[in-house]
């Protein structure tokens, strides 16, 4: 599973209206049942011709509503190490959003994530980084 997340500044007190047009431009649909003000979650459209592994699911949740920080992870089953997987396509693109929408990219940082034994393991500047694991920190 592809796995990019990274913690961002948003430029409004809801999650929902910052990422609402960057999503849509990405040709992602945001499931109304799940997404608030404070939550989104966005994916592929059922029937958009993409094979299974390739279908991206976006979770945009607060870190520190106060400070406006979010945390963005795109996911899908594209295999992890994989260079130029659409789940890193979609993460870079959403970096490079809008900065009067979305400020993303002024205090964040993008990397590849993956969780084996209770251990995250950041996977940016090449697979050597594979070999330094770092405890997981509890979401609060």
């Amino acid at each position: 599973m592809a796995l990019f997340s990274w913690i961002t500044s948003v430029d409004s007190d809801a999650l929902l209206d910052a990422l609402a047009e960057p999503l849509q431009q990405l040709g992602l649909v945001i499931d109304p049942h799940v997404s608030s003000a404070s939550q989104v979650l966005a994916a592929d459209r059922p029937n958009c011709g993409l094979p299974m592994a390739q279908r991206v699911t976006v979770l945009a949740s607060w870190n520190c509503s106060r400070s406006r920080e979010a945390q963005l992870e795109v996911r899908s089953s594209e295999p992890q190490l994989r260079a130029g997987t659409r789940c890193q396509q979609i993460a870079e693109q959403l970096q490079r959003a809008n900065p009067s929408q979305l400020q993303i990219g002024r205090n964040s940082q993008i990397g590849i994530c993956c969780y084996l034994n209770g251990l995250r393991c950041s996977i940016g500047s090449g697979p050597t980084d594979f070999r330094r694991p770092t405890p997981c920190k509890p979401r609060f």
